[in-house]
């Protein structure tokens, strides 16, 4: 989209997490304030996670000029999407794009395969709370075939935050590059015309 959505008015606005009650409570029952700090940590780092998934899905789509774009390599995850990107671009496709504007998109998918290896400590491996080190640890298995301990990570609460901001940055970065060279015409009712990315 070229543009922001429509400023809501405060009746409009969403009520704060503080008033937020869930639809079972018994799923956050016990919770402290920490623990749903990082509850709802998790669920942002997903959404933003998802949100650049569908974008990189899209950039794949118009590098590679894919006749049906929700059927072209659907079920490719977020790195593979990076990965399948890079490889469309060092092959040349995406003629208008320019060797610098190449050579910088290519990091930022680097960028975001990096990213989403990170991302995978917290989605497919177990987060608690370690008592001893007063701190959360997740515990995830490890790729090296002779692996017979799971991969440690000491972290923080903030840490998935952090990493839900960097994955909007990228998405928004994402964004730009497929608005600026496979954008197409826009013409929202009452505004400027501007560019669009359009995933059909």
């Amino acid at each position: 989209m070229n543009e922001s959505l429509p400023a809501r008015s405060a009746s409009e606005r969403r009520p704060s997490a503080t008033v937020f009650t869930p639809p079972m409570p018994d799923l956050i029952a016990g919770m402290d304030e920490e623990e749903v700090t990082v509850t709802m940590g998790l669920g942002v780092l997903v959404r933003a996670a998802a949100a650049l998934e569908y974008t990189l899905h899209g950039l794949l789509v118009d590098l590679d000029g894919a006749p049906r774009a929700y059927a072209y390599r659907a079920g490719a995850t977020g790195s593979q999407l990076a990965r399948h990107c890079i490889d469309s671009l060092q092959a040349g496709k995406g003629s208008a794009i320019t060797p610098a504007s190449r050579d910088d998109m290519i990091n930022d998918l680097e960028l975001c395969r990096k990213q989403f290896d990170i991302r995978h400590r917290f989605i497919h491996g177990y987060l608690q709370h370690d008592d001893e080190s007063q701190s959360w640890v997740t515990l995830k298995g490890s790729r090296a075939k002779d692996a017979r301990h799971p991969e440690i990570h000491f972290t923080t609460c903030s840490e998935l935050w952090e990493l839900a901001a960097e994955f909007q940055r990228l998405q928004e970065k994402m964004l730009w590059w497929d608005i600026r060279y496979f954008g197409e015409q826009s013409d929202p009712s009452g505004g400027e015309p501007g560019y669009a990315a359009v995933k059909r």
